[in-house]
């Protein structure tokens, strides 16, 4: 079964992460096909605007498999955080318009992802976070992308809570563009797609370039920042002993299923 699912309707690209048994958790695998996939669309000059969705209402994404973060050791972090770092920056290097349509969780890089889409259309049930410092992982990138949306205060209650809000809230704060009903969410990030699709190209991709452009600093630094605290969180051993206990607690769950 493939990771990752493409098709095109009419000049718009639909990008489907398709990991639902582990709630679209991105692995080694689905990074490389994301990560290739958004290069060949942002070049294929048929493609005029691109919509991302889980495959499972129950999740657009929970963020990177903490099943590979486990296997990180000292020595392959900045490898590690430079792979985080390019499925982040093929959303946000896009000169063609983004949608994300999120039903159930958006969490950490998933939220990440959605934060660097251009307009995101959730349900009112959908939830929203930031849950990495739970498992011992510092939250830098995450305040960084939010910080582009909201003051410091909800910054940091959803940075340090670790506790997910929903998307009407999240709708509120400024992170959601539309809000609306289950069954709606595609058929509105559709619409919305092909309408910025119909917009002029050159001036589409110089608004995005010149968007990226006033934002390189802050998101160079903001990994930077990120690769050096997750050296630290490793050489403590809290991140390894907190990500064990999930992984454990997580087993327990399906085992007694």
């Amino acid at each position: 079964m493939s990771e990752l699912l493409i098709e095109v309707e009419e000049e718009v690209a639909i990008v489907t992460l398709n990991r639902p048994q582990r709630m679209n958790a991105i692995n080694a695998s689905l990074r490389n096909s994301f990560v290739n996939t958004f290069r060949k669309l942002n070049a294929d000059d048929a493609v005029r605007a691109v919509v991302i969705k889980g495959a499972t209402p129950k999740a657009f994404s929970s963020g990177m498999d903490l099943d590979d973060a486990y296997e990180v050791t000292w020595d392959k972090m900045v490898d590690r955080m430079n792979d985080q770092r390019e499925v982040l920056e093929v959303v946000r290097d896009m000169n063609k318009p983004v949608v994300c349509a999120i039903d159930g969780i958006c969490l950490g890089a998933g939220f990440h992802i959605a934060l660097l889409s251009d307009w995101r259309v959730a349900t009112p049930g959908s939830q929203w976070g930031q849950p990495e410092v739970r498992v011992g992982i510092a939250s830098i990138v995450g305040p960084y992308l939010m910080s582009l949306y909201v003051g410091h205060g909800n910054n940091m209650e959803l940075a340090l809570s670790a506790e997910p809000i929903t998307g009407q809230r999240a709708y509120e704060m400024g992170f959601v563009s539309e809000i609306c009903v289950p069954e709606a969410v595609m058929q509105k990030a559709m619409a919305r797609a092909r309408q910025m699709a119909s917009m002029p190209r050159l001036a589409v991709r110089l608004t995005k370039q010149r968007a990226r452009e006033l934002t390189d600093d802050g998101f160079n630094q903001a990994f930077i920042a990120g690769t050096l605290a997750q050296l630290q969180c490793l050489g403590d051993g809290e991140r390894q002993a907190m990500i064990d206990a999930f992984l454990a607690r997580r087993a327990a769950k399906r085992s007694a299923v």
